[in-house]
């Protein structure tokens, strides 16, 4: 009976991650029609480590609670936890990007035209579509209810994250000098007051 119902939560896990994945890949497809100049690759980077979203889910679900890191307490109390916590990453996530409406971009790159958003979530965090991700990614790690999952979801993507606002950090720099310096000065990167 448990391990019916163990079943039934690993198979929603891969639905989600799966349209997660198709999500990241639509965004990436259409957010990314313009120059890549400021990018510095940033972009690869972080679709390379995204791609073991699907491999670590595999390893989680095919070995079920066998697989090497599967909590032994909790469940499915924590997997309901990874539900919530991926929802919360992804309505984190939507809003940054909804704020930012034209000005997104899957890619690295100032416009002509570019303004500094520092309104809305802005206000509080200077970068909350990667805020959102890795609460996406930590979601669905607890979801599988897997030590391992979680460690590789969220350092592994983490670590691209990383270079990546650093990318984008420079470029707002270059573009906006002491303005986005005082904006940077007054906000934290991505846990409002923290980190």
């Amino acid at each position: 009976m448990m391990e019916d119902y163990m079943e039934s939560i690993y198979y929603a896990v891969k639905i989600v991650a799966l349209l997660w994945m198709l999500m990241v890949a639509f965004i990436a497809m259409f957010g990314a029609n313009r120059s890549v100049k400021d990018d510095r690759s940033s972009m690869h980077f972080l679709a390379i480590t995204l791609i073991t979203v699907l491999p670590t889910i595999g390893y989680t679900v095919n070995a079920g609670t066998t697989a090497p890191g599967a909590f032994s307490w909790g469940f499915p109390i924590v997997s309901y936890l990874g539900f919530f916590v991926f929802v919360l990453g992804l309505v984190i996530n939507w809003t940054g990007i909804l704020t930012l409406n034209k000005q997104w971009s899957a890619i690295v790159v100032i416009s002509q035209n570019h303004k500094l958003i520092d309104t809305g979530i802005y206000k509080y965090i200077r970068h909350p579509i990667y805020a959102g991700v890795l609460l996406e990614l930590l979601g669905l790690g607890l979801g599988l209810a897997n030590w391992i999952s979680i460690l590789v979801l969220v350092l592994l993507n983490a670590a691209s994250l990383a270079y990546r606002i650093y990318v984008e950090e420079k470029a707002l720099e270059k573009h906006f000098g002491d303005e986005y310096m005082k904006y940077a000065h007054k906000t934290k990167r991505l846990i409002p007051g923290i980190l």
